[in-house]
Protein backbone atom coordinates (compact mmCIF):
# COMPACT_ATOMS: atom_id res chain seq x y z
CA UNK A 1 0.00 0.00 0.00
CA UNK A 2 0.94 3.66 -0.56
CA UNK A 3 1.69 5.97 2.29
CA UNK A 4 -2.23 6.99 3.60
CA UNK A 5 -3.91 4.88 1.83
CA UNK A 6 -6.75 3.19 2.82
CA UNK A 7 -8.21 -0.47 2.10
CA UNK A 8 -10.97 -2.28 3.20
CA UNK A 9 -10.43 -6.00 4.43
CA UNK A 10 -13.36 -8.12 4.48
CA UNK A 11 -13.09 -11.87 6.27
CA UNK A 12 -15.82 -14.45 5.10
CA UNK A 13 -16.85 -18.27 4.91
CA UNK A 14 -17.38 -19.43 1.38
CA UNK A 15 -21.06 -20.40 2.31
CA UNK A 16 -23.46 -18.21 4.16
CA UNK A 17 -24.69 -19.00 7.34
CA UNK A 18 -21.65 -20.61 8.75
CA UNK A 19 -20.88 -18.92 12.80
CA UNK A 20 -17.63 -19.46 13.86
CA UNK A 21 -14.71 -17.22 15.53
CA UNK A 22 -12.25 -15.67 14.05
CA UNK A 23 -8.73 -13.43 14.44
CA UNK A 24 -7.84 -11.08 11.54
CA UNK A 25 -3.73 -10.08 12.22
CA UNK A 26 -2.28 -7.74 10.61
CA UNK A 27 1.55 -7.38 9.89
CA UNK A 28 3.41 -4.93 8.26
CA UNK A 29 6.86 -3.34 7.67
CA UNK A 30 5.40 0.38 8.00
CA UNK A 31 6.22 2.01 11.22
CA UNK A 32 2.40 2.55 12.37
CA UNK A 33 -1.05 0.29 11.73
CA UNK A 34 -3.89 1.87 12.25
CA UNK A 35 -6.69 -1.18 11.81
CA UNK A 36 -10.00 -0.32 12.63
CA UNK A 37 -14.05 -1.62 11.92
CA UNK A 38 -15.49 0.12 8.91
CA UNK A 39 -18.76 1.09 9.07
CA UNK A 40 -20.37 0.80 5.49
CA UNK A 41 -22.27 3.98 4.40
CA UNK A 42 -24.81 2.82 1.95
CA UNK A 43 -28.73 2.82 2.11
CA UNK A 44 -29.25 0.33 -0.60
CA UNK A 45 -27.63 -1.75 -2.73
CA UNK A 46 -29.20 -3.32 -6.71
CA UNK A 47 -27.67 -5.97 -9.02
CA UNK A 48 -29.03 -5.14 -12.40
CA UNK A 49 -27.83 -8.15 -14.66
CA UNK A 50 -27.59 -7.48 -18.23
CA UNK A 51 -26.45 -8.91 -21.47
CA UNK A 52 -24.03 -7.30 -24.39
CA UNK A 53 -25.26 -9.63 -27.73
CA UNK A 54 -25.67 -8.52 -31.12
CA UNK A 55 -27.10 -4.70 -31.88
CA UNK A 56 -26.50 -4.20 -28.08
CA UNK A 57 -22.34 -5.14 -28.19
CA UNK A 58 -22.18 -0.97 -29.04
CA UNK A 59 -18.54 -0.57 -27.90
CA UNK A 60 -17.05 2.45 -26.70
CA UNK A 61 -18.20 5.80 -26.87
CA UNK A 62 -15.43 6.53 -29.90
CA UNK A 63 -17.90 4.32 -32.05
CA UNK A 64 -21.61 4.89 -33.35
CA UNK A 65 -23.06 2.24 -31.91
CA UNK A 66 -21.87 3.19 -28.59
CA UNK A 67 -25.45 4.25 -28.35
CA UNK A 68 -26.83 0.83 -28.70
CA UNK A 69 -25.47 -0.45 -25.42
CA UNK A 70 -27.57 -1.47 -22.34
CA UNK A 71 -28.20 1.49 -20.80
CA UNK A 72 -29.56 2.53 -17.45
CA UNK A 73 -31.75 5.44 -16.40
CA UNK A 74 -30.49 6.79 -13.06
CA UNK A 75 -32.66 9.67 -10.79
CA UNK A 76 -32.03 11.48 -7.45
CA UNK A 77 -34.06 13.03 -4.83
CA UNK A 78 -34.29 15.61 -3.01
CA UNK A 79 -30.41 15.35 -1.98
CA UNK A 80 -26.95 14.46 -3.28
CA UNK A 81 -26.20 10.65 -3.23
CA UNK A 82 -23.17 9.17 -3.33
CA UNK A 83 -22.89 6.00 -5.16
CA UNK A 84 -20.60 3.12 -5.78
CA UNK A 85 -20.58 1.05 -9.24
CA UNK A 86 -19.59 -1.36 -9.69
CA UNK A 87 -19.45 -3.62 -13.34
CA UNK A 88 -18.80 -7.15 -13.58
CA UNK A 89 -18.23 -9.38 -16.97
CA UNK A 90 -19.12 -12.91 -16.33
CA UNK A 91 -16.57 -15.15 -16.89
CA UNK A 92 -16.98 -19.40 -18.05
CA UNK A 93 -15.83 -21.31 -14.92
CA UNK A 94 -13.19 -23.88 -14.89
CA UNK A 95 -15.69 -26.71 -14.65
CA UNK A 96 -17.28 -25.26 -17.61
CA UNK A 97 -14.40 -25.31 -19.54
CA UNK A 98 -13.84 -29.17 -18.38
CA UNK A 99 -16.85 -30.13 -19.57
CA UNK A 100 -16.64 -29.03 -22.75
CA UNK A 101 -13.36 -30.70 -22.95
CA UNK A 102 -14.68 -33.83 -22.07
CA UNK A 103 -17.28 -34.31 -23.81
CA UNK A 104 -15.11 -33.56 -26.79
CA UNK A 105 -12.54 -36.58 -25.92
CA UNK A 106 -15.70 -38.69 -25.00
CA UNK A 107 -16.81 -38.08 -28.65
CA UNK A 108 -12.62 -38.75 -30.13
CA UNK A 109 -12.61 -41.39 -27.76
CA UNK A 110 -16.09 -43.00 -29.18
CA UNK A 111 -15.01 -42.95 -32.67
CA UNK A 112 -11.85 -44.50 -32.54
CA UNK A 113 -12.97 -48.15 -33.29
CA UNK A 114 -10.91 -50.85 -35.10
CA UNK A 115 -9.81 -49.73 -38.59
CA UNK A 116 -11.95 -52.35 -40.76
CA UNK A 117 -10.03 -54.80 -43.41
CA UNK A 118 -13.34 -54.16 -46.09
CA UNK A 119 -12.47 -50.99 -48.61
CA UNK A 120 -15.29 -48.36 -47.24
CA UNK A 121 -16.27 -46.71 -50.60
CA UNK A 122 -15.99 -43.63 -51.13
CA UNK A 123 -18.94 -40.51 -50.30
CA UNK A 124 -19.24 -37.20 -50.78
CA UNK A 125 -19.39 -34.73 -48.14
CA UNK A 126 -20.82 -31.41 -47.97
CA UNK A 127 -19.04 -28.79 -46.02
CA UNK A 128 -21.62 -26.27 -44.41
CA UNK A 129 -20.71 -22.83 -44.89
CA UNK A 130 -19.60 -20.72 -41.98
CA UNK A 131 -22.18 -18.99 -39.75
CA UNK A 132 -21.90 -15.44 -39.75
CA UNK A 133 -22.44 -13.64 -36.96
CA UNK A 134 -22.95 -9.85 -35.69
CA UNK A 135 -21.28 -10.11 -32.81
CA UNK A 136 -18.24 -12.66 -30.99
CA UNK A 137 -18.48 -14.25 -27.94
CA UNK A 138 -15.87 -14.35 -25.27
CA UNK A 139 -17.23 -15.88 -22.77
CA UNK A 140 -13.81 -17.75 -20.98
CA UNK A 141 -11.92 -14.51 -22.01
CA UNK A 142 -11.81 -11.23 -19.97
CA UNK A 143 -11.95 -8.33 -22.27
CA UNK A 144 -11.96 -4.37 -21.97
CA UNK A 145 -15.32 -2.85 -19.72
CA UNK A 146 -15.76 0.39 -18.27
CA UNK A 147 -18.73 2.46 -17.91
CA UNK A 148 -20.31 5.93 -18.67
CA UNK A 149 -22.65 8.11 -17.07
CA UNK A 150 -24.06 10.96 -18.78
CA UNK A 151 -25.87 13.84 -18.06
CA UNK A 152 -28.21 16.41 -20.63
CA UNK A 153 -29.49 13.11 -22.12
CA UNK A 154 -32.55 13.49 -23.39
CA UNK A 155 -32.29 14.96 -26.97
CA UNK A 156 -29.10 12.63 -27.90
CA UNK A 157 -28.77 11.92 -31.36
CA UNK A 158 -25.75 9.54 -31.61
CA UNK A 159 -23.05 12.56 -30.72
CA UNK A 160 -21.66 12.22 -27.91
CA UNK A 161 -19.52 15.12 -26.78
CA UNK A 162 -17.22 15.88 -23.55
CA UNK A 163 -19.83 18.07 -22.22
CA UNK A 164 -22.51 15.52 -21.83
CA UNK A 165 -20.18 13.17 -20.07
CA UNK A 166 -20.62 13.34 -16.46
CA UNK A 167 -18.32 10.79 -15.39
CA UNK A 168 -16.28 7.69 -16.37
CA UNK A 169 -14.35 4.68 -15.62
CA UNK A 170 -10.77 3.98 -17.53
CA UNK A 171 -11.33 1.01 -19.95
CA UNK A 172 -9.35 -2.06 -17.98
CA UNK A 173 -8.74 -5.33 -19.25
CA UNK A 174 -10.19 -7.22 -15.55
CA UNK A 175 -12.87 -8.83 -14.69
CA UNK A 176 -14.27 -6.23 -12.44
CA UNK A 177 -14.30 -2.48 -12.87
CA UNK A 178 -15.86 0.25 -10.29
CA UNK A 179 -15.73 3.66 -9.20
CA UNK A 180 -17.09 5.96 -6.09
CA UNK A 181 -19.08 8.67 -7.93
CA UNK A 182 -21.01 11.80 -6.16
CA UNK A 183 -24.44 12.41 -8.21
CA UNK A 184 -26.12 15.77 -7.32
CA UNK A 185 -30.22 16.15 -6.37
CA UNK A 186 -33.27 16.30 -8.78
CA UNK A 187 -30.80 14.81 -11.83
CA UNK A 188 -31.21 12.29 -13.59
CA UNK A 189 -28.28 10.19 -15.32
CA UNK A 190 -27.88 7.50 -18.20
CA UNK A 191 -25.92 4.40 -17.15
CA UNK A 192 -24.28 3.16 -19.51
CA UNK A 193 -21.37 -0.11 -19.33
CA UNK A 194 -19.59 -1.19 -22.11
CA UNK A 195 -16.62 -2.81 -24.03
CA UNK A 196 -14.25 -1.40 -25.35
CA UNK A 197 -14.28 -2.55 -28.64
CA UNK A 198 -17.87 -3.38 -30.11
CA UNK A 199 -19.51 -6.98 -31.19
CA UNK A 200 -18.28 -8.67 -28.05
CA UNK A 201 -21.07 -10.39 -26.28
CA UNK A 202 -20.98 -11.00 -22.97
CA UNK A 203 -23.16 -11.17 -20.23
CA UNK A 204 -22.49 -8.71 -16.89
CA UNK A 205 -24.19 -7.56 -13.44
CA UNK A 206 -23.69 -4.08 -12.26
CA UNK A 207 -23.56 -3.85 -8.71
CA UNK A 208 -24.94 0.03 -7.18
CA UNK A 209 -24.41 0.65 -3.77
CA UNK A 210 -26.06 4.51 -2.82
CA UNK A 211 -26.33 5.99 0.77
CA UNK A 212 -29.42 7.15 -0.41
CA UNK A 213 -33.00 5.84 -1.90
CA UNK A 214 -32.45 6.65 -5.84
CA UNK A 215 -34.48 5.24 -8.37
CA UNK A 216 -33.09 3.44 -11.21
CA UNK A 217 -35.33 1.74 -14.47
CA UNK A 218 -33.59 0.29 -17.98
CA UNK A 219 -33.66 2.87 -20.60
CA UNK A 220 -35.23 1.51 -23.36
CA UNK A 221 -34.52 3.41 -26.69
CA UNK A 222 -37.24 4.44 -29.06
CA UNK A 223 -36.92 1.80 -31.60
CA UNK A 224 -37.24 -0.52 -28.78
CA UNK A 225 -40.16 0.44 -27.46
CA UNK A 226 -43.40 -2.05 -27.25
CA UNK A 227 -46.28 -1.06 -25.23
CA UNK A 228 -45.09 0.56 -22.06
CA UNK A 229 -41.45 0.19 -22.94
CA UNK A 230 -39.83 0.27 -19.57
CA UNK A 231 -38.26 -2.59 -17.75
CA UNK A 232 -38.44 -0.36 -14.07
CA UNK A 233 -35.79 -1.57 -11.18
CA UNK A 234 -37.90 0.71 -8.54
CA UNK A 235 -40.51 3.14 -9.29
CA UNK A 236 -40.28 6.78 -10.09
CA UNK A 237 -38.07 6.78 -13.02
CA UNK A 238 -39.61 9.09 -15.97
CA UNK A 239 -39.43 7.85 -19.48
CA UNK A 240 -36.69 9.03 -21.98
CA UNK A 241 -35.73 8.72 -25.77
CA UNK A 242 -32.90 8.32 -27.87
CA UNK A 243 -33.20 8.23 -31.34
CA UNK A 244 -30.26 6.70 -33.98
CA UNK A 245 -28.33 9.00 -35.97
CA UNK A 246 -25.95 8.83 -38.39
CA UNK A 247 -23.98 11.92 -37.77
CA UNK A 248 -19.80 11.78 -36.79
CA UNK A 249 -19.13 11.25 -32.98
CA UNK A 250 -17.31 14.38 -31.95
CA UNK A 251 -13.79 13.51 -30.05
CA UNK A 252 -13.89 11.93 -27.04
CA UNK A 253 -11.03 11.54 -24.40
CA UNK A 254 -10.39 7.91 -24.20
CA UNK A 255 -8.20 6.10 -21.14
CA UNK A 256 -7.17 2.81 -21.76
CA UNK A 257 -5.41 0.35 -18.79
CA UNK A 258 -4.45 -3.43 -19.69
Amino acid sequence: LAPNEICVAIPSTFYPNVSLNWVLSVHSNAPEVQVREYQFAFHSRLLLPGKWSDKSAGGGPKHLSFINNPSFQVKIGEEATKIEIYLRQKIATQSQKKIGCQGKTGNMQKTASKPSTKPSPQKSVTIPKAKVTHATKHLDEVVGIGFYILKDFQHLSGSISNECVYNNTVFTNREEVHKQIKLESKQNYLLIPCTFQPRIEKDFILEILSDKEISIEKFVKSEEKTGSGRQKVSSGASQGMLEKSHETLKSLSLEYND
